[in-house]
């Protein structure tokens, strides 16, 4: 999703950051990022795309993402993302789960 979409809203905070946040979400923001899958969500990376976004990262391990763990994977992550992202036609990104 694009940063500036209302749906994004319930994550400004993350965005203004401006850096990955990991740990537990509430319910709401779960349901939001994995649909159906939410259910087993218990730990997520929240990962800023820049202008792009936000990427989110879940797992059923609780203990996964955690405050205060390093995030330089994650963010070296985000780089590649946000320049692939940056060379794709527009009505080519979508979102997925």
């Amino acid at each position: 999703m694009r940063r500036d979409e209302p749906d994004l809203q319930q994550f400004q905070s993350h965005l203004d950051k401006g850096e990955t946040v990991c740990g537990r979400l509430n319910r709401n923001k779960l349901d939001f990022l994995f649909g159906q899958r939410a259910q087993w969500v218990q730990s997520t990376a929240l990962i800023p795309l820049g202008d792009d976004g936000l990427m989110a990262v879940g797992s059923s391990d609780p203990a996964r993402f955690y405050p205060g763990m390093g995030t330089l994977f994650l963010d070296l992550l985000a780089t590649v993302v946000t320049s692939r992202l940056a060379t794709e036609e527009p009505r080519a990104q979508r979102r997925s789960a």
